[in-house]
C-alpha cells in the first residue's frame, strides 16, 4: 500500500482539494459577479420606455 497525502480544505469555500490542486473559488466568484452585472445591464435595456401621457388642460 502506498501512503498518499491527505486532501486539503480551501479556507475560502471549504471544498476538498487534492495535493497540489489549486481552488478556483475566487475566480468563479468574480466570473459570477461579472455575469450578474451583465444580466443587470441587459435587464436595464428592457425597461418600459413609453412616453408619459399628458392630460388635456394640464
Amino acid at each position: 500500500m502506498s501512503k498518499s497525502k491527505p486532501y486539503r480544505v480551501c479556507p475560502n469555500c471549504g471544498c476538498n482539494l487534492d495535493p497540489g490542486e489549486r481552488c478556483d473559488c475566487k475566480e468563479r466568484a468574480e466570473l459570477d459577479a461579472a455575469k450578474e452585472a451583465a444580466q443587470l445591464a441587459a435587464d436595464l435595456t428592457h425597461i418600459d420606455r413609453r412616453e408619459p401621457v399628458l392630460m388635456p388642460g394640464a
